[in-house]
């Protein structure tokens, strides 16, 4: 009973806990998993009624989110969809894929951390992602059978960028200090240093 009432360590998926010194670990049955549908969603003025609310609710079944993303959560049909269920079918740091079904158009929660370098896509169409819970991920899936991709959009040719750069630096250093003694500025550099 206590587990079932630790609402943001359950939306945050923490399946074990330690809680004494022999270490023996509790499993969590009542974690929430990898994403869900919630029936609910509560709409807030800012973001520290926001984190207030997230630690009174059950967050299986509610959800909530500010009103600055209220536009992307309108379409949630509130109430119980016994049809609804959505599991991750593929995990990769910066690539999730997930299954979703269900009756009406829902909300699902996914135990991921909010960043807004993440894209969603459902069927291959971009959709909105919300900020709910205070830290984790949202976005209203339509009724049917649909496949859901959450994609990091980082700039890969930024990162490469950066990383051919210190490549470089990393050798211009070390031929420097291997050809030292034949380049003038740094023979009388290696000369002042003995």
């Amino acid at each position: 009973s206590v587990m079932r009432n630790l609402g943001v360590l359950n939306m945050l998926n923490t399946k074990y806990f330690i809680f004494d010194k022999q270490g023996s670990v509790y499993v969590n049955n009542n974690a929430n998993g990898n994403a869900w549908f919630v029936n609910e969603v509560q709409v807030v003025e800012d973001a520290d009624t926001e984190m207030d609310a997230t630690t009174t609710i059950n967050t299986k079944d509610i959800a909530v989110t500010q009103k600055s993303y209220a536009d992307i959560i309108a379409g949630h049909t509130p109430g119980v969809d016994s049809l609804a269920s959505i599991k991750l079918t593929s995990y990769h740091p910066e690539r999730m894929e997930y299954e979703a079904v269900t009756g009406s158009s829902k909300l699902a929660v996914f135990s991921e951390i909010w960043y807004p370098e993440w894209e969603v896509y459902i069927d291959g169409q971009k959709a909105d992602i919300a900020k709910v819970n205070y830290i984790l991920r949202g976005v209203v899936i339509p009724a049917g059978s649909h496949k859901v991709e959450m994609v990091y959009k980082t700039k890969f040719w930024e990162r490469e960028k950066v990383s051919r750069a210190g490549s470089i630096l990393l050798l211009l250093v070390g031929l420097a200090f291997l050809f030292g003694n034949y380049i003038p500025g740094l023979k009388r550099f290696y000369n002042e240093e003995k």
